[in-house]
């Protein structure tokens, strides 16, 4: 028995309807980890916040000069900007993971949708009469599924390229740069 157009429609929207709740799941449970790495990420700072701050007055209560209390100053600031990029390197690689996911998601989404849509169309050119617009309609899908993995690809590479610049300015800031000397002393 052939199926009717209508029923092709009936059932190919119940499958998109099923992988897309599934799509939905799993990424709620990859914006979840995410979540919890963030959280993670966000202790361990507050953490070694606190017990950076109790160290830091204890040196202060314990400094006898001026001198020293300069040399603890700067440091301090040393060390803070390197927990900053350390920070800012951790915090791009968790988005980053989640911008990929979501950006799977979406190519799966659109590849599906687009495989659905064909079908259907297809389904249905053999039962219509003028197959003009059905096949219309189908070229004008291929090309905003090719638009859209160009944009696809596009934000790979930018996301790419944050990530090396993020790592260059990281191991930029680990090196001391040269100052030059004071000739005021």
């Amino acid at each position: 028995m052939v199926k009717s157009s209508q029923e092709n429609v009936v059932e190919a929207a119940q499958n998109q309807l099923a992988a897309q709740q599934e799509r939905w799941v799993t990424f709620a449970n990859k914006a979840l980890e995410s979540a919890t790495k963030l959280a993670e990420l966000n202790w361990a700072l507050t953490k070694e916040i606190f017990d950076e701050s109790a160290a830091s007055v204890q040196q202060l209560l314990t400094t006898k000069s001026p001198q020293e209390l300069l040399s603890l100053d700067s440091s301090g600031v040393r060390s803070n900007f390197s927990r900053l990029l350390t920070y800012a390197g951790a915090l791009t690689s968790i988005t980053t993971e989640m911008q990929a996911e979501l950006l799977k998601a979406a190519q799966i989404q659109t590849g599906e949708t687009f495989l659905n849509a064909t079908n259907v169309v297809g389904a249905s050119t053999g039962n219509a009469a003028a197959p003009n617009p059905f096949e219309l309609m189908k070229v004008a899908m291929e090309n905003a599924k090719g638009g859209f993995e160009q944009w696809v690809a596009t934000s790979k590479k930018v996301a790419e390229s944050m990530q090396d610049n993020m790592k260059m300015t990281a191991s930029g800031a680990d090196s001391p740069a040269k100052r030059p000397s004071n000739p005021r002393k």
